[in-house]
């Protein structure tokens, strides 16, 4: 397997992109809900003399909330985009929000996503299941007497959203497969955001190097 750049650049503009479309874009955009919550594993790493950097393990949980069967990616190529915001800012400070890119792309020579029926890089969701996954969101943390970076944060309480992006193709092949697969499901390739999470940011005395 090697990175594939060219389809990289495209996840990313689709990742900025996400935002404005939301899953507005498909009629039954009501009927996949995606659940986060951060893991009791997370852990800090040295990144500099005055930043550290945060790593935080979430786990998503996709739930078909319809009345019909839903098929989802759930292959190698999972993107999302991290909104973190502060609870709080101290007086005469100015509120920011932090945007994160996870866009982890590998290409499988010859992926077989355009099967006559899903195969292993899907799963079916019965109306009320769920499908679980795992991604880290890392960001850097500077203490509140220090500037700022562009992407890091102050210490103390913040909030963590995160849009996931549910397809990588192209939306013309996404609705031709859902054509074709209508009998084993409805194909889901909107993006769709989390509830919001609160973390508290800190800077611990003692870190491990990052590995």
């Amino acid at each position: 397997m090697r990175v594939n750049t060219g389809r990289g650049l495209l996840i990313v503009l689709a990742l900025l992109l996400a935002g404005t479309s939301s899953a507005a874009g498909q009629v039954d955009s009501s009927k996949l809900v995606v659940t986060a919550n951060i893991l009791d594993r997370q852990y800090f790493c040295a990144a500099g003399s005055d930043m550290m950097t945060l790593q935080l393990r979430v786990r998503l949980r996709y739930t078909n909330a319809g009345n019909q069967k839903l098929i989802l990616y759930r292959g190698e190529d999972l993107f999302y985009q991290a909104k973190i915001r502060p609870v709080s800012v101290r007086d005469g400070a100015r509120p920011y929000e932090i945007v994160v890119l996870n866009a982890r792309y590998l290409e499988v020579e010859n992926e077989p996503v355009e099967q006559p029926a899903p195969g292993r890089l899907f799963v079916i969701l019965q109306p009320g299941a769920s499908y679980e996954a795992e991604t880290t969101v890392g960001v850097g943390v500077v203490g509140q007497n220090s500037p700022r970076a562009r992407h890091a944060i102050f210490e103390g309480e913040h909030t963590l959203q995160l849009l996931v992006v549910t397809w990588y193709r192209s939306r013309n092949l996404a609705e031709k497969l859902r054509e074709r697969w209508q009998r084993k499901g409805s194909l889901w390739y909107s993006p769709v955001a989390t509830n919001e999470m609160t973390f508290r940011a800190e800077r611990p005395q003692l870190t491990q190097p990052c590995k």
